[in-house]
Order: C-alpha cells, then structure tokens, then sequence
C-alpha cells in the first residue's frame, strides 16, 4: 500500500489532532449550504408576503374605483338638484310676481280666507312637530 503526499499528511495531521483541509473545506461547505438554504426560505417568505401586499394593493385600488366612480355620480345628482333647485326658485319668482299684479288689494273676504288658512296652517305645524316628536306644542 503506497500512500501519497496528501494522505501521508492527513494522516499525520490527523495523529497530530488537527483536521485536515479537505474537513475544514467540508465543513465550509456545509455552512454555506445551510445559510443558502435559509436565504431561499427567506426569500421565499418574501416572495409570499410580497402576493399578499399586492393582493392588499390591487383591492384597494378597486375600491378607490369603486369609490370615484360613486363621487361621480352624487357630483351629477347633486348637480341635476342644484338645477332643479334653480328652476323652481325661478318659477317659484315668476308665481309671486304674478300674485302681486293680480291682487294689488285684499278685500275683507279674503282676509277671512286668510285667517282661516292661517288656523289651519297652525295646526299642520302642531301635527308636524308631533310627528318629529316635539312635546312643546300641543295639538288642539
């Protein structure tokens, strides 16, 4: 059996107590391997929080979508309102014109007229402020 130069020196360090290179280099090795396997796993990790971010962002921005396009449409309803509002002021305007050049005095009649338009107009607003739940006024 003849043995090499490496071996002779293995086998020499190894009497010696000392490990040999290739030991050392293995145990490197092992290391590295280890430390490789645990960089995978925690770019895995990574991988898989980084889905459910994106899942967070991507729901979020159907919601913010979902909310524009509802701004949107009270923005449009608020406007048709905002015109209707607008029409009826100016027929509202045009009646009560109308009103003063076709009264220019009141008569006893109708003041009679009025005042019982008035009794009645009072008891509506009793009858409203029961309904709202208001006490201080009673109804007759």
């Amino acid at each position: 059996m003849v043995m090499n130069k490496e071996e002779i020196v293995s086998v020499k360090n190894e009497k010696e107590g000392q490990e040999s290179p290739s030991k050392k280099y293995e145990e490197i090795l092992q290391k590295l391997e280890e430390e490789s396997r645990s960089h995978i796993g925690i770019e895995q990790q990574l991988k898989l929080h980084i889905e459910a971010l994106q899942e967070k962002v991507d729901e979020a921005s159907q919601s913010i979508e979902k909310l524009k396009a509802e701004i949107k449409a009270k923005d449009e309803e608020c406007n048709r309102l905002k015109e209707e509002l607008a029409t009826l002021i100016e027929k509202y305007k045009q009646i009560e014109s109308m009103e003063d050049y076709n009264c220019p005095s009141v008569t006893a009649a109708d003041q009679t007229h009025t005042q019982g338009s008035t009794i009645k107009h009072g008891k509506s607003q009793d009858f409203m402020s029961k309904l709202k739940g208001d006490t201080s006024k009673k109804v007759m």
